[in-house]
Order: structure tokens, then sequence, then C-alpha cells
């Protein structure tokens, strides 16, 4: 099937209702709505175009073979005229046909399968006025193949299979009835017989449109529901992922990350750093400015801290109450300590006054700063307690600052 395009959801949700509504009409119309035409015109052009070429390459080869048996008891001169014909005309049917399987979405291919029709049309015409009584009688019923052949297997939709049987028709109405060699009884069987295999194939082409629709309805309903529920699932799991509150990643993103990045690192061998931050005074922060004003605060700082993360395999989540971490991957103490600064300098700009803080008249925070390259045996809970104890000494030095331990395996 064609590759729809990714829409919004709300032009999902109005293209199933549209695929719903079609579905529920009866009969069918031969036509959809236009944005839903519009796609189906697009599955058709992407469609593998050699279920339509090997058999429009086949019907091409008979319907010639036939026009050359009607003309071979024709004098030399006039045979040999014939097979020039129907060369002038086989050769640009066959590279259209090389064109259309090459641009299998090209906005010409309905018109050129008319034009093809036409061509082989007229070269049957003209076969007819070089062959004798007997072989243009012949030729002229084989005309009801090019009938058959483009409504049944060239892939043309009824209206343009429509148009096609009645210009076939119009143009042998016209060669055959000029034709001086040929009487009006002579005419007029070939011409019924086009009409009644027309009016047989064109029902049939009908039917097969409609049922052919109808697939696609199913499938297209089918992708979009899909497509809908994959999109609810990668909601559910981005929720499932994040902290309500401040909208970071929340703990339990954190200890997959931190598992995936413990388990590379260990492979690699390449350094793992965790930061751990806790805001200095919080509890009395709440206490004098109440807990609406708390959340706010813990919003500010969450997004303070996640535009500190610069790497894309980085994460800063937020670990509980007034703790958040960052985890850093390939990251030393240089650069670990790097991105502390820039948590301190980031939560300063954020200038919001603490009165109750023994630290600072503005909130501030404390960073506990561990880096670790992940030995065989070792557990990503012992990085996690190393940042811990880092973070219990930046508080017991007096807070707002960053405290590390050694790097070193773990």
């Amino acid at each position: 099937m064609y590759e729809l395009p990714q829409p919004d959801s709300a032009s999902q949700n109005a293209l199933l209702r549209a695929v719903a509504d079609q579905m529920a009409l009866k009969p069918r119309s031969s036509a959809f709505p236009p944005a839903l035409e519009a796609l189906y015109q697009n599955h058709l052009g992407a469609q593998d175009r050699m279920r339509i070429i090997i058999p429009a390459l086949l019907s091409l080869a008979i319907i010639d073979a036939i026009l050359l048996m009607g003309s071979m008891r024709a004098p030399a001169a006039k045979f040999t005229g014939t097979i020039w014909e129907l060369a002038i005309f086989t050769v640009p049917i066959l590279l259209v046909m090389a064109w259309l399987h090459r641009d299998r979405a090209s906005p010409w291919r309905v018109p050129s399968t008319i034009g093809c029709v036409l061509l082989m049309t007229l070269a049957a015409n003209l076969a007819v006025r070089r062959a004798d009584v007997a072989g243009a009688e012949s030729i002229a019923f084989s005309l009801s193949l090019v009938v058959v052949a483009s409504n049944i297997l060239l892939g043309l939709g009824f209206r343009a299979a429509v148009l096609t049987s009645a210009l076939t028709c119009l143009v042998s109405v016209i060669c055959l009835f000029s034709d001086p060699q040929l009487h009006w009884h002579q005419c007029f069987m070939p011409i019924s017989l086009m009409a009644a295999a027309g009016t047989l194939t064109l029902i049939a082409n009908q039917r097969m449109e409609r049922g052919s629709r109808q697939i696609y309805l199913l499938l297209l309903r089918e992708k979009l529901q899909s497509r809908s529920m994959r999109a609810q699932n990668d909601r559910l799991n981005e929720i499932s992922y994040t902290d309500p509150l401040t909208g970071i990643a929340n703990r339990r993103r954190f200890d997959e990350m931190l598992e995936v990045g413990w388990t590379a690192a260990r492979h690699s061998q390449d350094s793992l750093a965790l930061l751990m931050i806790d805001i200095d005074h919080f509890k009395r922060y709440n206490d004098t400015y109440g807990h609406p004003a708390g959340d706010q605060c813990l919003q500010r700082i969450a997004r303070a801290i996640a535009g500190t993360v610069i790497g894309e395999s980085d994460l800063a989540a937020r670990l509980g109450g007034e703790e958040f971490g960052i985890l850093l991957r390939n990251a030393d103490q240089h650069s670990a300590r790097a991105i502390a600064s820039r948590v301190h300098q980031a939560i300063e700009r954020l200038a919001i006054r603490h009165s109750a803080s023994t630290t600072e008249p503005f909130i501030s925070v404390s960073i506990g700063l561990a880096v670790a390259v992940p030995a065989e045996a070792g557990l990503p809970a012992t990085l996690i307690d190393a940042a811990d104890r880092a973070l219990y000494d930046a508080k017991h030095a007096g807070r707002n600052r960053t405290a590390s331990g050694p790097r070193r395996a773990a």
C-alpha cells in the first residue's frame, strides 16, 4: 500500500471519519471525496505496475499477431506496409509502457494509457484497409479485443474505461464505414461486437473497481487505526516516563537510563557521571511561602536544570521531592564539574527569593558529583551511593556548592 504521509491528530481523525462514511454508503460510489480520492490515486500510482505491464504486453502481442495473420493473404507490398505501420504504432506504445513502469506515480498515467489504446485501434483500422476483403473482416472483428484489453487488463478506472471504449468505437466507426472495400453489413457486425464487448467489460470493470476501492478502504482504516494506537501508546509511554509536576523525566526513566548507560559504559569502558542535586532548605521554603509556591519553584528549577543538559544521551530527571539528578555518559570529572557550574549559574539567574534560607537570600542548590568506570561485577547503585555521599559532603560544607568523590572503577 502507498505509504501515507504523517498527518496531525486532527487530520488523521478526519480521514478516519471520511473512510467510515464512505464504507457506510450503499451502493458504494465509484469515486471518493477529493482528499480520499487523492490518496487512492497515489496508492494506485505506487502499485507494482508489472501487474498491468505484462498483460498489456501480452495483449499487444496478440493483437499484432492477429493483424499480421489477417494481412498475410494481401499482396507482398501491402503486407510489408502493414508490418511497417504496426512497428510505427507499436514502438511508441512500448516506450510509453516503459516510461509508465519507471515513473509509477505519474499524473499522466491514465491519459497515456488511453492514448496507447487509441494508437492500437488506429493501427488495427489501417490494417483493415491494407488487407483483402476476407482478411479485412477478420481484422475488423479482432477490434473487440482492443476493447476487452483496455477495460479489463490495463487497470483503467470505470470512468476512464467508459471514455476509452467510446473513443475506440468512434475511431473504428469512422475508419470502417469510410473503407470503400467494406459493405455496410460488413462494418455493422464488428461495430456491434465491439459495443457488446465494451458493455460487458465495462460492467466487469465497475465491479472490479468497487471491489478494489472497498479493499483499499479496509486497508486504509486498519493502517490509520494502527497508527492511532501507536500514537496513543507512545503518549502513554511518554506520560509514564514524565514527572507530572515538572514535565521532565521521572525516577522510572532515570533508573532505566542509568541501567542502559551503565551497561554501555561497562562494555566500552567509558566513564559515567552522575550529579545529585538537592534544593537547599526547601522544606523551609514550603513552610514560608506555601505549597503552591513550592510547586512553582520546583517547576522553574526543573526547567533550569534540564536546560543545562546538552548531550543527546544525557538525562535530567526529578528523583523525588526536591531532589534532581543529571546522568552524563562519556563524561569525566572536568566536564561533569562544568555541567554542575552551569546548574549553579542557572539557579542563580532565577533569583527566587528565599527569606527563610540560612545559606543565601535566594534559592540555591547543593550538588554531589560522582564519576565511575563500571567494573564487570559493579552495580549502578554504587554510582548513586557515591553521588549521595558527595551530596552529603556538599551540604555539610555549607550548601550552595558542588562536592565530588574520586574517579574510580565501580
